[in-house]
């Protein structure tokens, strides 16, 4: 880990959560983080989460193809 303790990629693709490593939540909060709002944020929060959500099954059923 460097000074700033931000995760290298090689240290990022060490760790998982529920089997997901960490480099791949990463890809998937930097995409849903850059759906459009709209302006309601008990709206964006509910999009953030199912975008969320499908990304991390993409995972679960497809880890090879990611």
């Amino acid at each position: 880990m460097n000074k700033h303790n931000i995760l290298s990629r090689a240290e990022m693709k060490n760790l998982t959560v529920g089997g997901c490593p960490g480099w791949y939540q990463a890809q998937c909060i930097a995409e849903a983080s850059s759906l459009n709002s709209s302006g309601d944020l008990i709206e964006d929060a509910l999009a953030f989460d199912a975008f969320m959500d499908l990304c991390m099954q993409n995972w679960d059923y497809n880890p090879e193809n990611t």
